[in-house]
């Protein structure tokens, strides 16, 4: 009993300290700048204009010989490729060489790679490369993404988010960085860190960087939660498994090809029941449209939902059940109309629809059961309940948790 207590004990004053830690932090935080809410982030989400991005890897890269010294992996790279695949181009910074490169050449012959090297020193690419875009990412020295991020994690409105923790990513715009050149030595080749401190007091100063710490669901290396959670991770020491780790999740791969388009259809009311429910493993390929007939707005949860849909590369419909009075006839109409609009007026077959259990304890969801089997027979489609999780994979749904 008196471990139980003295466990406690430590663990209420790990928790007082943190909160301790996150107000000296953000108090000491520059002012001016704004946190902006989840509510605040998915309000910029749906408008769906953001900017294009492009990714900065620093040297030393986390580089292994992938049991090949002649063709490395380079882990950096691929933890881009893997974790935020609408990054544009990655640049890739390598050691200087004494052959002297023709830059109109290498520039016309690399025009349209996805990946693209360079040799000089951050601020002269910055100012003379014609494949940088306006909105850019530093992946520093021995870092890895190791998890999903999005881009309106790293800029709203045009501006970067300041992060108060070391992430090893660092967001910046080509006009706040390049004023550095004006304002700055650049004869010393001050260090990264530096530049970088004295780039963003700048940017802050001149009100060019507005925002600060959004809640917006990147986890960083310093939280609370487990380390696989993190959406970042320095490797400074590291060994092939470890690193592979990782990488281990399985991609999802979305057959579009088929025609007519093929979908199943999933109705459900609470932001988390994609984490409580699996459907058949066989659709795990298929194209799923996930319908919320939401009442209650949690707007940490439905920022989750969003990221979670983009990573598993699904289709989601928003329905405030509510507002139709639960008139399963209305709704069942409003899926059909929604439904067209979401495939682009292609034609499409249902494979299945799932919902819960007619006979379940809960009045939404009998609801939702009733509206998925009209969907059934409007479509001539079968009808069959959700599936309890039989996934081993821990590892993989903590990992979709904290997204």
């Amino acid at each position: 009993m008196a471990n139980q207590q003295s466990q406690t004990l430590i663990l209420l004053l790990f928790y007082v300290c943190m909160f301790l830690y996150t107000l000296i932090t953000l108090s000491c935080a520059p002012a001016g700048l704004e946190t902006l809410s989840e509510k605040h982030v998915l309000n910029y989400v749906k408008k769906r204009s953001f900017p294009e991005v492009d990714v900065i890897i620093l040297d030393p890269c986390i580089t292994l010989s992938n049991s090949n010294p002649n063709q490395p992996t380079n882990f950096s790279a691929l933890s881009v490729m893997r974790f935020a695949p609408w990054i544009r181009r990655i640049h890739l910074q390598s050691k200087p060489t004494k052959k002297q490169k023709d830059n109109y050449q290498h520039w016309k012959q690399n025009q349209h790679s996805r990946i693209v090297t360079f040799d000089e020193d951050l601020l002269t690419y910055s100012l003379t490369t014609p494949f940088l875009t306006e909105c850019f990412l530093i992946l520093q020295p021995e870092y890895l993404i190791t998890n999903y991020i999005f881009n309106w994690q790293f800029f709203i409105n045009g501006s970067p988010v300041l992060r108060t923790c070391m992430t090893g990513l660092t967001p910046l715009t080509r006009t706040i960085f390049n004023e550095c050149v004006f304002k700055y030595d650049r004869n010393n080749q001050p260090e990264l860190k530096t530049l970088l401190s004295y780039t963003y007091r700048l940017a802050i100063e001149e009100k060019q960087l507005k925002y600060i710490n959004n809640q917006d669901h990147f986890v960083t290396p310093c939280s609370t939660r487990p380390t696989l959670s993190s959406s970042t991770k320095k490797m400074s020491v590291f060994n092939e498994n470890s690193v592979k780790d990782y990488f281990h999740f399985e991609e999802s791969n979305k057959d579009r090809s088929s025609k007519p388009f093929k979908i199943v259809i999933v109705l459900m009311s609470e932001w988390t029941d994609d984490l409580t429910y699996e459907i058949d493993p066989k659709y795990n390929n298929v194209v799923q449209v996930w319908i919320n007939l939401f009442q209650k707005v949690h707007h940490g949860k439905r920022l989750s939902f969003l990221h979670r849909m983009l990573v598993k590369k699904n289709v989601f419909i928003e329905l405030d059940a509510q507002s139709f009075g639960w008139n399963h006839e209305q709704i069942g109409a409003e899926i059909m109309k929604q439904l067209i609009k979401v495939s682009n007026n292609e034609k499409f077959e249902i494979l299945e629809t799932f919902s819960y259990m007619g006979n379940n304890s809960s009045t939404v969801c009998r609801n939702c059961n009733v509206i998925a089997n009209k969907i059934g027979k409007v479509y001539s489609c079968p009808v069959s309940v959700f599936l309890p999780p039989t996934s081993s994979d821990n590892q993989e749904r903590n990992r979709l948790k904290v997204l």
